[in-house]
């Protein structure tokens, strides 16, 4: 509970015209860093690990914060837009993000939006790269890089029940 306490004070900043979000880390010298970062853990991933539910008002603004252009790391493309690191090309987004940015939607039509970016990112291996151009799909990063398929992988149980329209494998559509 002193975690908590803890990140609830000091770990929390005001961003107009988002509000109080978390902060992506923090000095403790009054500095914190403005961001959001596709590796898990991540802020986005913040319901995905129990901390927060996806409909608290911290999160959601957060959340609102990390997928924008406020976020140094968030990147829009022709094919996707969705959050990116510091450890790939600028304008390249990272599937790992996108699953966990479906995994903690609270509204079907983004899950949809984002299948739609994850089938985009297909060049015909029918696996999830580390990153990718949002611009140009064929240029990505990491081969082999199982994290994201394993999550996508319990993205997709975890919709076992729902509509299927949102659901989509990689490879199936791109689009136009």
């Amino acid at each position: 509970m002193q975690i908590r306490r803890g990140i609830e004070r000091y770990g929390t900043i005001m961003v107009p015209p988002f509000g109080r979000i978390y902060a992506y880390e923090v000095d403790g010298m009054g500095h914190a860093a403005a961001m959001d970062d596709a590796n898990v853990p991540s802020l986005l991933s913040l319901p995905y690990f129990g901390f927060v539910s996806p409909r608290d008002s911290v999160y959601r603004a957060t959340r609102d914060f990390s997928l924008s252009s406020r976020n140094p790391y968030y990147y829009e493309g022709k094919f996707a837009r969705g959050i990116g690191s510091p450890h790939t090309p600028r304008g390249y987004v990272w599937p790992l993000a996108l699953v966990v940015q479906a995994l903690t939607a609270t509204d079907p039509a983004e899950v949809a939006r984002v299948m739609q970016y994850l089938a985009a990112s297909d060049v015909g291996d029918h696996r999830l790269h580390e990153s990718f151009n949002a611009d140009w799909p064929e240029s990505f990063t990491r081969n082999d890089f199982a994290w994201p398929n394993a999550l996508y992988a319990e993205l997709v149980l975890s919709r076992r029940g729902k509509p299927v329209t949102d659901l989509v494998r990689p490879g199936d559509v791109r689009p136009q």
